[in-house]
């Protein structure tokens, strides 16, 4: 049988993989690392020099803070807020006079302040206004006009002793900065959702009373004046952490609407994701449960050391979110889910209905995925050699055993292993063809020749797709 035949080619599965989550989108999660942590702080170039004298002549002695993520690291975040001629700038930095018990710090949480400076007629640079964080730490900044007809800064905070960000927005103009709106999320998208051209702020997170998930969506009225868009939607009451936050287009009939798919945590290493789309006067839940021959089932994938974390994405170009499910490659379904090697079956959103897209191979370490043409499957298991970093296809049957060949075979080289040079000769000799390159790999592909189940060359080239170096995964 399958099993019997696996081990009679004594192929060892053994790796390693580790696995990690987005700060930004994957879901509230805090770290402590931080650029004022550095033994050496960056050299100021003249024009900071003169904004961080400006800023002392203020403040006093201080401790200069900077963003952990995003566009903006710098602690001197440098900006056109009020649409005149020159840039303003925004420095975040704690006072060692409050350190010191020279003046008491205004939020008791945090000594962090915000200060935004400009130049004045001289063309002199000058404190302007000063206000307190809403934080212990500066995770991101960001800018939007949010529908009105003026930029926002829109400032990420890490909180001490919580995974939870606060988002506060802030509008700057004619020498004054006011806090518009704040909020705690888990983590937070700025993108346009629920009107063309304007983007969103928005914001994932849970209710304090009910203890849900809780999606909403914010930004500026006809007036100008910030506030929630409509009403904030319940997510699942499974979502353990969120982990990863895609912005595309589901179908509602014929029509597309702008929608999001929140992939979750919802226990030890199994996922699902949540669909959000907007109607057009308010936010949705999408359908998001799969009909087969077994009645129903809810989009969930597990992972192990075979199965990295996967999240939604557009794999076939078409704008449309297509979603992520596991299932055991034939041969592995009665195996204990940490010796599961699995297939990712993808899923087309639409609001009223599932259909199947695309049913895949992901590498374990995330170096290319190959799409099963029709007749694959159900026809086709793979196994892996972990010495030689490779992953064979294989015919499955009644007795595997009588198949000696295999229809495919990809083999991926390091760049930064030690003996990279004898392992690309090694693939050379073992009658492997370079597929791809690139500054970090070499993939090689060995591809068996014949009608059937072997893929043509052309077929070859549509199927399998590589992750390129500075990508993530190679399916987004």
């Amino acid at each position: 049988m399958c099993m019997t035949a696996l081990r009679r080619y004594g192929i060892r599965m053994i790796l390693s993989l580790c696995l990690a989550l987005s700060a930004v989108l994957n879901g509230g999660c805090s770290y402590s690392f931080s650029a004022n942590d550095m033994l050496m702080p960056p050299k100021l170039t003249d024009e900071q020099t003169a904004i961080y004298n400006a800023l002392t002549e203020s403040a006093g002695r201080v401790n200069l803070r900077y963003p952990k993520m995003g566009d903006y690291r710098s602690a001197f975040v440098m900006k056109n807020l009020d649409d005149e001629y020159s840039n303003e700038a925004i420095v975040f930095y704690e006072s060692t006079l409050d350190i010191d018990g020279g003046k008491p710090a205004e939020n008791p949480i945090s000594r962090l302040r915000i200060c935004f400076l400009d130049k004045d007629k001289e063309g002199k640079w000058r404190s302007v206004y000063e206000i307190p964080a809403e934080g212990t730490d500066v995770d991101s900044v960001s800018f939007s006009n949010l529908g009105s007809n003026k930029q926002r800064t829109i400032i990420s905070f890490s909180v001490l002793n919580s995974s939870d960000k606060i988002v506060s927005v802030i509008d700057y103009g004619n020498g004054v900065a006011r806090t518009l709106y704040k909020v705690s999320c888990a983590s937070y998208l700025i993108k346009e959702f629920t009107r063309k051209g304007e983007e969103d702020l928005l914001c994932f997170g849970r209710d304090k009373e009910t203890k849900t998930a809780v999606f909403s969506a914010f930004g500026c009225n006809k007036e100008g004046d910030f506030e929630r868009l409509y009403n904030s939607l319940q997510l699942s009451g499974e979502i353990s952490d969120y982990s990863s936050v895609s912005v595309g287009e589901c179908l509602s009939g014929e029509e597309r609407k702008s929608c999001i798919a929140i992939d979750y945590l919802k226990s030890e290493n199994l996922y699902g994701t949540e669909m959000v789309y907007f109607t057009g006067n308010s936010i949705a839940s999408a359908e998001t449960f799969i009909r087969d021959d077994n009645g129903q089932k809810a989009y969930t994938r597990r992972i192990n050391a075979y199965t990295p974390v996967i999240y939604s994405a557009d794999v076939d170009d078409d704008s449309i979110l297509d979603v992520p499910v596991t299932k055991p490659l034939p041969c592995y379904e009665n195996l204990t889910i940490p010796e599961q090697l699995n297939a990712v079956v993808w899923y087309r959103q639409s609001s009223e209905s599932i259909e199947k897209s695309a049913y895949t191979f992901i590498d374990p370490d995330l170096n290319y995925m190959l799409y099963f043409p029709g007749r694959w499957e159900g026809m086709v298991t793979a196994t892996i050699n972990a010495v030689d970093s490779e992953v064979t296809f294989w015919m499955t049957a009644e007795d595997i055993s009588k198949v000696d060949y295999p229809l495919l075979t990809v083999r991926v080289v390091r760049k930064s292993v030690e003996n990279s040079r004898t392992a690309n000769e090694k693939a050379v000799k073992d009658g492997f063809k370079v597929y791809s390159e690139d500054a970090e790999k070499t993939v090689y592909v060995k591809n068996a020749v014949g009608e059937g189940l072997p893929l043509t060359e052309a077929e070859l080239k549509v199927a399998l797709k590589v992750r390129w170096t500075g990508d993530e995964e190679p399916y987004r």
